[in-house]
């Protein structure tokens, strides 16, 4: 894998929509440069998440835009942060995040285990940190309602992001283009369910258990097993 020449991303600059989709361009254009295909799965999927977000920030769909915006960009730190990380073999890398790379150095790996390993680890190990950063305790009734709209547009984004990539295995692409609903729903219904898991994860933390390791320890699990099955369908 080539990292060599890649610049870091400086989490300091990364405070705003327009910041977040500036590094996922500039994330976009390295691993296109570089042949990493796999890495565009997800990078592209988490640019369209939050070009979404912003338009409806635009459209006036949510109670406080200015919350929306702040954890749009502190919660896309922790990617990058993770991105950082694994271009160097930092040890600090989250496992979910590490098993993540190892599935994404194997050319052949399905791209939907691309996508659900990435919300993976960023999901149900980033996000409840992200939450309880972000969320104060007599803020979780007034904001969780914003954070429900945020799950749904990312639900709604689904159809733009299937149509970003090609499966090599060629039934499985056949099956991705043109039963598309039955090839997404499926992901996206998975990754709503961590989500929620995440949400009750940032509560057990924030109700003053600040040693809680169940959600890491559960995002380790559901890593090691998308890789396992990963490696078997990359064989086929």
């Amino acid at each position: 894998m080539v990292w060599s020449d890649f610049n870091f991303s400086d989490l300091t600059t990364v405070t705003s929509f327009d910041s977040v989709v500036k590094e996922l361009n500039k994330l976009n254009g390295y691993f296109l440069q570089n042949n990493m295909e796999n890495y565009l799965v997800f990078n592209n999927a988490y640019r369209v998440v939050t070009l979404n977000i912003k338009a409806s920030v635009n459209e006036g769909h949510f109670d406080n835009d200015q919350f929306i915006e702040n954890f749009t960009a502190g919660f896309a730190r922790y990617y990058f942060q993770a991105i950082n990380h694994i271009s160097t073999e930092d040890p600090n890398v989250a496992e979910s995040w590490k098993k993540f790379a190892e599935v994404a150095t194997v050319d052949t790996s399905p791209k939907f285990i691309l996508l659900l390993m990435g919300a993976n680890a960023h999901i149900n190990h980033d996000l409840p940190f992200a939450l309880l950063k972000f969320i104060d305790e007599g803020e979780v009734m007034p904001l969780l309602g914003d954070i429900v709209k945020l799950s749904k547009i990312m639900m709604e984004s689904g159809r733009e992001i299937i149509p970003l990539f090609n499966e090599q295995n060629r039934f499985l692409n056949t099956f991705k283009n043109r039963f598309q609903f039955l090839y997404y729903r499926p992901i996206m219904y998975t990754v709503l369910s961590w989500r929620i898991v995440a949400w009750r994860a940032f509560k057990h933390l924030s109700n003053g258990n600040p040693g809680y390791q169940a959600h890491i320890k559960r995002s380790k699990r559901i890593a090691q097993r998308y890789l396992v099955m990963g490696k078997l369908l990359s064989r086929i």
